[in-house]
């Protein structure tokens, strides 16, 4: 990732990896199995938390983001959903390794694991669900109390997500995704739900620096672990 001094409007003496490290270290004894916020995803749309509408898109800021896998060991049921009997997040997929809350690991790190490879679930799918979890704010957000929600970013929309911010945010604009509102809407061609991303604006000065410090925050939530299953 690139210093904060090769962007607009943030200050020369901010190193972002250093930040990263500091913030990482504070957020590392966050709680599991904290129940977030979420924003509902479906085929037509968008449902915010207390909203009782679904919106046809989102014009966001993503404070942050990382990687997640997990491993279910049932069939999904949406009406009784179970915890994972795997886990990871973080920032680097060539990192990922189980969570220390996992009872019995598949593998040490997920890049050797048999339930990541493709064909290992149903068809050609992995048996781990590999997905984006995004944590993000409404543009215009300023109470101090505004929400965080996540929305996780399905495995086939990830190549989405991936190209949005290397190649049009850091590629074209030389930002990070804190620092711009996202447009965030559905491909109708889709009946899947296939979340697609769409720069909007920069950022103002005030805007940046509501959004840059709300980073911990927002790392802290995404840093959250689930419920595990009982190893």
């Amino acid at each position: 990732m690139s210093e904060l001094s090769d962007l607009k409007h943030l200050p020369a003496d901010f190193n972002l990896k250093e930040q990263l490290k500091r913030d990482l270290e504070k957020a590392s004894a966050s709680a599991t199995g904290t129940v977030r916020d979420r924003v509902r995803l479906s085929p037509k749309g968008f449902l915010w938390p207390n909203a009782k509408e679904t919106t046809s898109f989102l014009n966001v800021v993503i404070v942050d983001f990382m990687n997640t896998n997990a491993h279910y060991p049932e069939k999904f049921d949406r009406n009784n959903p179970t915890p994972p009997d795997c886990y990871a997040s973080g920032r680097l997929i060539e990192q990922l390794a189980p969570d220390s809350a996992v009872g019995k690991p598949y593998a040490q790190f997920c890049r050797d694991c048999p339930k990541n490879e493709y064909e290992s679930g149903v068809g050609r799918a992995k048996a781990c669900k590999n997905t984006k979890v995004l944590a993000v704010m409404a543009e215009g957000a300023t109470a101090e109390d505004a929400p965080i929600p996540i929305i996780t970013i399905p495995p086939a929309a990830i190549r989405y997500f991936d190209a949005y911010v290397s190649t049009v945010l850091k590629g074209r604009y030389g930002l990070p995704p804190y620092a711009v509102v996202t447009r965030i809407e559905m491909d109708q061609k889709s009946d899947y739900v296939a979340p697609r991303f769409k720069y909007e604006r920069e950022l103002t000065d005030a805007e940046l620096e509501y959004f840059f410090n709300k980073r911990h925050e927002a790392e802290t939530i995404l840093l959250q672990k689930p419920t595990m299953v009982s190893g």
